[in-house]
């Protein structure tokens, strides 16, 4: 019921599609492994057509487009179909998809059709490409993503596209330990730019990171989280973020759901620096329809700085009410942070569109609420 490839070492062993247009290795079925091997010359080095697999400790080469690459797409399955786990840990990806024409390039692609649940963790990614460029791709169109993803080196770069470390998206996300973890995140991208972006519903816990994003053109995010729900009961903690764009809006964190943010907690992030040359947000975070409650936001060190608008350390914009939110030492005008805008700028900033402010919604008022630079 199952195969498994073994190479004598990625330095001795080598697959050679010798044309960039085909696939080196393709494997119809579960329960598969391969370890070992140098993938050379291929358009997708390792495709798959189900989940149930295992890649470690293999090289991908930069004449290669996309390492691994699994798509499982079938209609009419149960509610709570799900494919195999996917182990994708210990391999070097040099990826260069730039002769790929405006096709997706990067490390792990994996997208499917019911529930997914993956490991990728301890690998090298370096991945350029002229569209979409990621480190670490999944999506579930009908199902709930499992992912553990730590320990990982990430140095991506788009000519023209979107540039992304970690890309996730499913109707709920459960996170394995803290996303992140132990990783080094580095994008470039001439669109917009992302660390980790997130975009589905239940908890969140992303910490123990360095992240790195710049944009030349767009917009640029440390982290990005989203949901057509409810955020909530999750933990972004002890990172270090810098985001950066040339010619538009630049945001260290941003979360954004269409109901309620709860009980998510922001704290001890050793810096969040961002440097735009239009609107700059060490931290922005909204609701579109529902209230910001029973979060806490502390301990972090802020620098905001825009060229040419305003910029603000904290931003908390909720549709409805504020409900037991606090702020508590957070640092944006010591020890080499602070907050500074061409236009109008604001060390924490609260605004609700349709509900309340204030102490009779619970909320914590800091000493550190003040505008700066205005």
């Amino acid at each position: 019921d199952y195969v498994s490839l073994f190479g004598a070492g990625s330095g001795t062993t080598t697959i050679d599609a010798e044309n960039g247009g085909i696939d080196a290795l393709q494997v119809y079925g579960d329960g598969f492994s391969v370890s070992g091997f140098t993938f050379d010359r291929a358009l997708d080095a390792i495709e798959m057509n189900q989940g149930g697999f295992t890649v470690s400790n293999n090289t991908f080469t930069a004449n290669v487009s996309n390492g691994v690459y699994l798509d499982f797409s079938q209609d009419n399955l149960d509610e709570d179909y799900s494919i195999g786990d996917v182990s994708v840990t210990g391999n070097t990806f040099n990826i260069n998809g730039t002769s790929n024409g405006n096709n997706p390039a990067g490390g792990v692609y994996l997208s499917a059709t019911g529930n997914l649940s993956s490991a990728l963790t301890g690998n090298s990614i370096t991945a350029i490409g002229n569209a979409s460029t990621y480190g670490i791709y999944m999506l579930s169109s009908n199902g709930t993503i499992g992912l553990t993803a730590n320990n990982n080196t990430m140095d991506i770069a788009s000519t023209a596209g979107s540039g992304y470390g970690i890309y996730a998206e499913a109707g709920d996300i459960n996170i394995g330990g803290y996303i992140g973890s132990g990783s080094q995140i580095d994008v470039e991208s001439a669109s917009d730019a992302f660390g980790i972006y997130l975009k589905g519903d239940r908890n969140r816990c992303l910490g123990f990171f360095d992240i790195s994003v710049h944009s030349t053109a767009n917009d640029a995010y440390g982290i990005y989280l989203s949901s057509e729900y409810d955020i909530g009961s999750g933990e972004i903690r002890d990172g270090y973020i810098s985001a950066t764009s040339d010619n538009s809006d630049a945001y260290g964190i941003f979360v954004q759901a269409k109901r309620h943010i709860d009980s998510i907690d922001i704290f001890n992030m050793d810096l969040i620096q961002v440097f735009a040359n239009e609107l700059a947000y060490g931290m922005y975070l909204q609701t579109l329809e529902g209230e910001f409650q029973f979060n806490t936001i502390s301990g972090n060190n802020i620098i905001a700085s825009s060229a040419n608008n305003g910029a603000t350390g904290i931003f908390c914009r909720a549709y409805e009410d504020f409900l037991g939110v606090t702020f508590e030492d957070n640092n944006m005008a010591e020890s080499g942070c602070y907050v500074s805008g061409a236009l109008a700028s604001y060390g924490i900033r609260l605004r609700s569109d349709y509900g309340h402010v204030g102490w009779d919604t619970g909320a914590s008022w800091p000493d550190e609420v003040f505008p700066v630079n205005i």
